[in-house]
């Protein structure tokens, strides 16, 4: 084959830290089954989350609704939901909080059902973790071959929606959170290395699209709401993200006041684009069927196994949780994709039913001229 092949594997799971604060304590409710408390949860999400992690060996894990949160209402050392693995790299970017985000319709009604103290501190958002093997870099810097990032690069955050959050899935604030990957070698399927000849950029999109109050209840108008929201937010994604960025690639990474510097260089293979999370459309809609017309690729070969429940522990009935990877033709083969997912997968099992939604284990098959080509 004329090409160099190679494997990039990612995580994806929303891990419900909404209804973890939403969960009371053991220590005040000690006859309370175990897995039904916070901590119960906790140790049992976090177990599932390091059983994935030592079958996948996930390059990238993106996570969607992580909290962390401090009783006593100090912010500065609130504890995560999550405890993060000694090889990875963690970022958490909050996206509502009691700090900046008054929302007592969701501040009360969370200490209320928790059992918390009145001052008590939360936040919830996106996370990412990086394997610290893996070069990281900001958004616009143009790596050499085999350059080390540093360890304090942070995920770039681009805002999908505006204006007050009135505590209420309908206006909570979104967003997608942009890692950018910079390969300068493959070790695929425990072969040698394999070295490419210029940097391969890969960039991860963490998001969690909107869905609003009595979607999916039979009310078609409310239905329609959700998926112009969802819709607009993919604008954002596909021609504010990926599609400016693409344009300056094309360009060859030349715009006013951005060109490579003498650390930089523009040889680079063509950027692949992976979208992850909680997208909140099921397959049938405009909003899946937008995101493939835009030259996106499901990364799951099918949807026979859900991956979303009504609740915790409950069995999934919807797929809302998905991986794409782009754009089709310009970065990735359609035909070489379908051929290498057919082991991707939603992972069910009775660890990881904690959560109301499933984590995708997902590999992104790549395929890259030869060096030189």
């Amino acid at each position: 084959m004329n090409a160099d092949e190679g494997r990039f594997r990612i995580l994806n799971w929303n891990v419900a830290g909404a209804k973890y604060l939403d969960l009371k304590s053991q220590e005040k409710h000690p006859e309370m089954p175990g897995y039904k408390t916070r901590e119960g949860f906790k140790e049992q999400l976090n177990r599932a989350l390091r059983e994935k992690i030592r079958e996948q060996d996930p390059h990238v894990i993106t996570l969607q609704e992580v909290v962390s949160y401090n009783d006593s209402g100090d912010d500065s050392s609130a504890t995560n939901i999550l405890d993060v693995p000694e090889d990875y790299y963690y970022f958490f970017e909050p996206l509502i909080d009691t700090k900046h985000y008054s929302a007592p319709r969701k501040w009360n009604n969370v200490k209320e059902r928790g059992e918390w103290r009145s001052k008590a501190f939360f936040a919830q958002g996106n996370a990412i973790m990086i394997r610290k093997n893996v070069p990281s870099f900001p958004v616009f810097e143009l790596p050499k071959i085999d350059q080390q990032s540093s360890n304090n690069v942070h995920p770039e955050i681009v805002k999908l929606t505006a204006g007050f959050y009135f505590g209420d899935r309908n206006t909570e604030p979104r967003a997608a959170l942009i890692t950018h990957i910079v390969l300068s070698q493959f070790k695929p399927n425990n072969r040698a290395d394999i070295q490419l000849g210029k940097p391969l950029d890969i960039f991860i999109v963490n998001v969690h699209l909107t869905t609003i109050k009595k979607e999916r209840e039979g009310i078609p108008d409310i239905d329609l709401e959700g998926s112009r929201i969802r819709l607009r937010q993919i604008d954002i994604i596909t021609n504010e993200i990926v599609s400016r960025y693409n344009s300056w690639a094309k360009d060859k990474y030349r715009l006013v006041g951005m060109v490579p510097t003498e650390d930089e260089t523009a040889d680079r293979h063509k950027p692949i684009w992976i979208l992850a999370g909680d997208f909140n459309f099921t397959p049938e809609s405009d909003e899946y069927r937008a995101l493939l017309n835009r030259g996106f690729i499901d990364l799951l070969p099918h949807h026979k196994v859900g991956t979303k429940a009504s609740g915790l522990g409950e069995t999934p009935t919807l797929t809302v949780d998905y991986v794409f990877g782009g754009p089709k033709y310009e970065a990735l083969d359609p035909g070489y994709v379908q051929e290498g997912i057919q082991t991707n997968r939603v992972a069910f099992d009775d660890e990881v039913i904690i959560s109301d939604h499933l984590p995708l284990l997902i590999t992104v098959p790549i395929v890259l001229p030869k060096k030189g080509k």
